[in-house]
């Protein structure tokens, strides 16, 4: 049974399924002798010990697309997993952080560690690294936005609700087209419609060029790729129609993503994707983080990854 490996996901969707990092490592972990099982946040339960009920995944052949989930359930007790991978998309909401206090008895190892999920907010993270990330601002207040926006962005900023993903809600303000009144009723707008805070970056051009995945596991940067928009679009996410082109990172990216990754590592966050523009990050992906890798890609990060897991 310690041998056996839990992962705590949405069930896999045929659309994304290429690009499903869980499964892609689920799979490697089947290949290297692991037996695999999956469950959602409605399967876990506590009492003197965390189980859930869960259901066998396997795999028909060496490609991770052929996954097959058992429909029979069984209850297992985490503790006889050699380890629980916790990559349940966002919304990142209260059946989330009700999962993470589960998790915090789970009695064995978890990826990534539930107080981790819990203290780094994806967006808000940043604030941690003002060296290696784009300047932000974390606010309620309108007005304070504005100003912000005004006064130290330069009138050009990218705004996002803290709590969505995907490039849910994700709009621009550039002051000098929009003015001042339709910025501050767009932003008013946004903070009504999604209830939440709002981050605010500064937008760099260098993203219709494409905005850089990196993927660290363990405190290493691992895998590289380019997410470039669609025509007439800025949102660089693979939910909004962004193609996945190759690149090959500079030794400055390669410094700045390792210092993040070393940093986040001490606290039980072992895999992270780094979103960078212009050299700067600009999110921090923790709670189920893509290894994207473009079309035809040759590069195979994935046996390492599992073996790293198997090896304890």
């Amino acid at each position: 049974m310690k041998k056996a490996h839990l992962f705590i996901i949405d069930p896999p969707n045929a659309a994304t399924l290429p690009i499903d990092t869980s499964v892609r490592l689920a799979s490697e972990l089947h290949k290297q002798g692991a037996e695999i099982y999956s469950a959602g946040l409605a399967d876990l339960c506590s009492s003197d010990a965390v189980q859930a009920r869960c259901r066998r995944m396997t795999f028909t052949t060496a490609e991770h697309t052929s996954v097959v989930i058992d429909h029979r359930a069984a209850v297992k007790s985490l503790a006889g997993f050699a380890a629980v991978h916790m990559r349940k998309d966002p919304p990142f909401n209260l059946a989330y952080i009700a999962a993470t206090w589960h998790l915090d008895r789970a009695g064995t190892q978890v990826f990534n560690r539930p107080q981790a999920l819990r203290d780094y907010n994806e967006k808000m993270a940043v604030l941690h690294f003002p060296a290696q990330t784009l300047r932000s601002l974390v606010s309620s207040d309108v007005e304070q936005i504005l100003a912000f926006i005004a006064q130290q962005l330069q009138g050009n900023a990218i705004v996002k609700p803290l709590l969505r993903h995907g490039g849910q809600g994700v709009f621009r303000v550039k002051l000098d087209l929009l003015g001042e009144p339709e910025a501050r009723r767009k932003i008013a707008a946004a903070q009504r419609q999604h209830g939440t805070t709002l981050i605010v970056q500064q937008f760099r051009e260098e993203v219709l060029q494409g905005e850089v995945r990196c993927f660290c596991a363990f405190g290493v940067p691992v895998a590289w790729c380019l997410k470039v928009p669609a025509e007439g679009n800025f949102l660089a996410n693979t939910a909004q129609g962004a193609k996945l082109r190759p690149y090959r990172p500079s030794s400055t990216d390669i410094a700045t993503a390792t210092t993040v990754a070393q940093r986040l590592l001490q606290d039980g966050v072992y895999f992270i994707g780094l979103d960078m523009i212009a050299g700067l990050i600009t999110e921090i992906n923790l709670t189920s983080p893509r290894l994207l890798l473009p079309p035809q890609s040759s590069d195979d990060p994935y046996p390492q990854i599992a073996a790293r897991i198997m090896a304890g």
